[in-house]
């Protein structure tokens, strides 16, 4: 993969899912034979109907039901953000004589990361991803068919305790490297990844065009939050005095979550009255802000956050914010 997973604030909810799978090491050059017109064929649906064609030939097969049966879709009570993602695309076609034997090499990989909750019934974070790679017989381009598959999923969330990790291939398929992940934590984090590697190696005995499909799917879901997402009470801080400072008063900030409307980055700052002498630069490095669909989101304390609308969170910094 090209970019990693790397460990979000931890003052907000969230969930990471990658996916991919390299090809190496082909027997023969790729031909190129299908259009392009064919190509987004497959790719807009001709997989998808392929894939659905072939459970009367990989009938019993356990592995490839889970693999491609199952929806990754996922519905939670309570305030739920879905984000998915699924690609399908075509990594090269071939052209083989009678009686050619066709090979390459692979690698798939996957990662998870979830944040950990404990003791709640209203929040929950989930990551699902699934890569995987068919060959297709696409000597009739209209007509696809599976002649062999490879693929691996996982999921991971809290706090239900679900980590599932499964390998799926079909009879010319050779796994060589099953690196089965172990559920890493550090602090309140979850994550693993892991790669499979292996073989793939078929003789034909009689000409046939073939194309190899990779496909990858990620989902998160992340359902209420552990901590915020339970509060109801919602308020607007509006600017007061005569230097545009909304005034947060220690005695007065209840639970809940406060909007900042009008926040004019560079000219506004919010002003903490009672919090006492605190160093706003080492402060907000511990308080990061997040984006929102209705801006950029500042957990003060558990429980209680200032929401300023219409901000994108990489505006804000430790000028912004003044303790006394």
């Amino acid at each position: 993969m090209d970019s990693k997973i790397s460990s979000p604030d931890r003052q907000t909810n969230f969930a990471e899912a990658e996916a991919d799978t390299l090809f190496t090491h082909y027997s023969q050059s790729a031909s190129g034979t299908l259009s392009q017109t064919q190509t987004d064929t497959l790719v807009n649906g001709g997989v998808s109907l392929a894939l659905a064609n072939a459970q009367g030939t990989f009938n019993g097969d356990a592995n490839y039901s889970s693999l491609f049966a199952d929806s990754f879709g996922i519905s939670s009570g309570g305030t739920t953000q879905v984000k998915s993602n699924s690609q399908t695309t075509v990594a090269a076609t071939f052209s083989l004589a009678a009686n050619q034997t066709f090979s390459f090499d692979f690698s798939g990989e996957l990662a998870l990361l979830v944040k950990e909750i404990e003791h709640s019934k209203r929040a929950s974070n989930e990551a699902k991803s699934k890569t995987a790679f068919v060959v297709l017989d696409t000597t009739n381009a209209n007509k696809p068919q599976v002649l062999d598959y490879f693929g691996i999923s996982g999921e991971l969330s809290s706090p239900k305790d679900i980590n599932r990790f499964t390998i799926s291939a079909s009879d010319h398929v050779k796994i060589q490297n099953k690196n089965r992940p172990d559920i890493h934590g550090y602090h309140d984090i979850e994550s693993f990844a892991s790669n499979v590697s292996g073989t793939y190696r078929r003789t034909f005995d009689h000409s046939t065009n073939i194309t190899l499909v990779e496909i990858n799917d990620t989902s998160i879901a992340l359902s209420g939050d552990p901590l915020i997402g339970t509060q109801n009470t919602r308020d607007s801080l509006t600017s007061g005095g005569n230097y545009g400072n909304f005034v947060v008063t220690k005695d007065d900030f209840k639970a809940g979550k406060y909007d900042i409307r009008n926040f004019e980055v560079g000219k506004d700052e919010v002003d903490f009255q009672g919090w006492g002498n605190i160093d706003a630069s080492a402060w907000f490095q511990g308080h990061q802000p997040v984006d929102t669909d209705k801006g950029a989101l500042l957990t003060v304390s558990p429980g209680k956050s200032l929401l300023f609308e219409g901000v994108h969170a990489n505006q804000l910094n430790a000028s912004d914010f003044h303790f006394q």
